[in-house]
């Protein structure tokens, strides 16, 4: 069978994936001598299919005035307003489609934006006591009957600490004993509890030294059950006679920023923003300072529209907050003072549509340097960051070789090249200058993709 026309063998054109694609050769003439390619362009032609258009996020952070603007490979956007909430609700993706419309490489119509949403976010900057607080809880047993119930009933109590339990002891035992008891409980150890009675009856334990300013499990008391039957030993009776419990009057705690802190807080600040709104997601991160002095950035996971941003009630001050925390058990005293300060972040989609369609496009770059704040307890630098959330696809994807006189280099990076499914027709293609189409076929195969 006859063959017409330029018939490239078959080859395999191997992708990596997570892996830049990096290969260059030679123009060598017929005595294998290298030769410098001609004027024109050299680059593969695959048939990727699944052509999608190009869709890039763009966040808009920390900022309460001003302008920025949007770079499309290298060129700059008209100035875009920063939406301010105090004024009249408007539609704030017309500002951003048309700054991006004027610039002539996206042209009008070319692109759409959509709000993905206006986020809340609230500053609200601590500064701790530093004074440490140790736990204090409350031992108390009494008898019903008095000094009779003590001549009629000689029980004993078990105490118990993360279920590990002291030896059996007298419901007459005093300070010492019952402080001796809790240092032979190897969770405890001696030296780290110091028993007192300030009044008849009640026993304060005071977790000091390895315990000290943290928050302690629950001592708990039980009766001796070896004597809980024995009626005539005084069990039975000193049981039914005397009352026994404990329950915690200080938790221990440090007024520094370690890892309970922030869980304390965490959880607490949550359940203030509950306060206001239960259905308003939040997310929350910590800014440290130093370890007394850091700033809990509270944001609503939530996207609200512009007309929301006039009606949005969520509103308090530092006083609120402090008031809030002082009566948190685990926290009171632990807060020297707060501040708190309220910003929106924006974000909204930029999808490239019509013309600018089913291929791929230069990553956005925000410009945020005309944007403004005007927090000044703890200054914010405002941001404009960008993302995509689709590359964009053509039918036919096309990677260029740069042409170095008898030199062709190729570099595609992995998040590019791994679009490319296996089994991909490819050609390799040589477009002379001159030709607005077609050009000739160098080479052609299928793509194999290796993990």
């Amino acid at each position: 069978m006859s063959v017409f026309g330029v018939n490239p063998g078959r080859d395999q054109l191997v992708l990596s994936t997570g892996r830049d694609f990096k290969w260059n050769f030679e123009n060598l003439d017929i005595d294998l001598n290298p030769t410098d390619f001609p004027d024109g362009r050299l680059f593969f032609e695959l048939a990727t299919g699944n052509a999608h258009n190009c869709i890039q996020r763009v966040e808009v952070k920390k900022a309460t005035g001003g302008e920025y603007k949007l770079l499309y490979d290298g060129t700059p956007s008209d100035p875009i307003d920063y939406y301010d909430g105090v004024d009249t609700p408007y539609d704030l993706t017309i500002d951003i489609r048309s700054a991006l419309e004027n610039i002539p490489a996206i042209g009008a119509g070319n692109v759409d934006v959509s709000l993905v949403g206006m986020s809340p976010v609230w500053d609200l900057n601590f500064i701790l006591s530093g004074s440490n607080q140790n736990e204090i809880q409350e031992l108390v047993v009494t008898n019903l009957l008095g000094w009779l119930g003590e001549a009629l009933g000689e029980g004993k109590m078990v105490l118990s600490y993360r279920e590990n339990d002291s030896e059996p002891i007298s419901f007459e035992s005093n300070a010492a004993t019952i402080q001796a008891a809790l240092e032979d409980i190897p969770q405890i150890g001696v030296g780290n509890v110091i028993v007192t009675e300030p009044t008849s009856d009640h026993f304060h334990i005071e977790f000091v030294g390895l315990l000290a300013a943290r928050d302690v499990d629950q001592i708990k008391v039980s009766a001796y059950k070896q004597n809980a039957d024995d009626f005539f030993g005084g069990g039975i009776t000193a049981n039914l006679l005397t009352r026994f419990y404990t329950k915690t009057i200080q938790n221990g705690r440090k007024a520094i920023l370690n890892g309970r802190m922030m869980d304390t807080l965490s959880k607490k600040i949550l359940e203030f923003f509950k306060l206001f709104d239960d259905a308003m997601p939040m997310a929350l991160d910590f800014v440290i300072h130093s370890n007394t002095h850091f700033t809990v950035e509270a944001r609503s996971t939530k996207g609200y529209t512009e007309i929301d941003l006039v009606t949005f009630d969520v509103i308090f001050n530092a006083a609120s907050v402090m008031t809030f925390i002082n009566n948190q058990v685990l926290l009171a005293g632990a807060v020297n003072t707060v501040t708190v300060d309220q910003y929106w972040n924006y974000e909204f989609d930029v999808e490239f549509v019509n013309g600018a369609g089913n291929k791929p496009h230069p990553q956005l770059v925000g410009d945020a340097s005309l944007l403004t704040n005007s927090i000044t307890e703890i200054p914010l630098t405002p941001e404009v960051n960008t993302s995509y959330v689709e590359q964009g696809l053509s039918e036919v994807t096309t990677w260029d070789f740069e042409l170095d006189g008898h030199t062709a280099t190729i570099k595609v990076e992995s998040e590019t090249a791994d679009l490319v499914a296996d089994n991909t027709y490819w050609q390799l293609v040589f477009l002379a200058d001159g030709e607005s189409a077609g050009g000739d076929p160098i080479g052609r195969g299928r793509v194999r993709r290796v993990r």
